[in-house]
C-alpha cells in the first residue's frame, strides 16, 4: 500500500489461519495472531487494531490474554439483526461495533425455526421507515442512519 501506517487493522474472521504462500494456509492460534497485531501497533504500523465477525465468545478469548484490546468489532448489525448480547458486551468492554451493509439491501438468507428461507430485504423500503421519513421530512436513509446513531453503532454506508 506504500503507506507509513494504517489507521485501523482488522482480523476479518476468527478462523485461525495464516497464509503461507502458494494458496496454502496453516492453523495459527488466536493468541499468536493477536500478539502479531499488537506488535504492529508497537511498531507504529497501525494506530488501532480490531476484529470482524467476532461473537462474545471470540472476544472473551482475546480479552483473556491481550495487552491491547480490540477497539472495534465489525459485524452484521441492523434492525433485522439486532445483536443485543454482543452490543451489551461490547459496550461494557468499550469495544465499538461497526455495522457493515447498514442499509440492508440485497438477498439474504434469514434463519427461521428449522429452515433457511431466502428473502430479499430492503430496509429503505420498509413501511415503518417510509412513514417515519415522511413524518420527519427526511429520507429513509437518514432515518436509518439516525437509528444507528441512537443505538451507538458506527456505520459507513456505501454509495451508488
Amino acid at each position: 500500500m506504500q503507506l507509513a501506517y494504517v489507521d485501523l487493522y482488522l482480523d476479518h474472521w476468527p478462523c485461525g489461519k495464516d497464509y503461507t504462500g502458494e494458496n496454502k494456509f496453516e492453523n495459527i492460534s488466536v493468541k499468536d495472531l493477536w500478539t502479531t497485531f499488537e506488535k504492529l501497533v508497537e511498531q507504529g504500523l497501525t494506530k488501532s487494531i480490531g476484529v470482524s465477525n467476532y461473537n462474545v465468545q471470540n472476544l472473551l478469548i482475546v480479552l483473556s490474554f491481550c495487552k491491547i484490546k480490540p477497539v472495534i468489532d465489525e459485524v452484521e448489525f441492523n434492525p433485522y439483526l439486532y445483536q443485543k448480547e454482543l452490543k451489551e458486551f461490547c459496550d461494557k468492554e468499550d469495544i465499538k461495533i461497526f455495522a457493515y451493509n447498514p442499509l440492508v439491501k440485497g438477498v439474504y438468507c434469514k434463519t427461521y425455526e428449522k429452515s433457511i428461507e431466502e428473502k430479499k430485504l430492503d430496509l429503505l423500503n420498509e413501511d415503518i421507515v417510509k412513514e417515519l421519513a415522511k413524518q420527519y421530512e427526511k429520507t429513509p436513509g437518514q432515518i436509518i442512519l439516525n437509528w444507528y446513531n441512537y443505538v451507538g453503532v458506527i456505520v459507513i454506508p456505501g454509495t451508488s
